[in-house]
């Protein structure tokens, strides 16, 4: 079973603000290890079935993807291309089941991320 969770754009960049803060806390308490894997968030199918609710899936991935690439300069990934190759020994499904409104950050742009706001910090 699914929940389905409808959040603004405000919401959701908070979230994701707040997310990676933590991420920053527990790099700095682990005196300055590395992040190990890419960070994925999920904002959602393109379409709902609501035509009361104000704030898309589009909205909201367009809000969470310009706070990540304009405001803190990380490389993200939207939609299909976010998903990991599929190797060619395994075989894919049809349908994927992943949700088409995704959204990656890279462990190495996090982790460049991490080593400017650290660097930041000190001076």
């Amino acid at each position: 079973p699914s929940t389905q969770l409808y959040v603004s754009q405000v919401e959701a960049r908070i979230v994701v603000l707040s997310t990676l803060r933590k991420i920053k806390e527990k790099h700095l308490l682990g005196v300055g290890r590395a992040v190990q894997d890419d960070l994925v968030i999920i904002t959602g199918h393109e379409k709902t079935s609501y035509t009361d609710v104000e704030t898309t899936a589009t909205d909201v991935k367009h809000a969470i993807t310009a706070v990540l690439t304009d405001e803190l300069g990380l490389e993200v990934f939207v939609g299909p291309e976010s998903r990991p190759p599929v190797s060619s020994k395994l075989r894919a499904p049809s349908r994927p089941r992943r949700p088409q409104g995704m959204i990656k950050i890279t462990v190495n742009s996090l982790n460049h991320w991490l080593k400017r706001k650290s660097a930041r910090d000190v001076q």
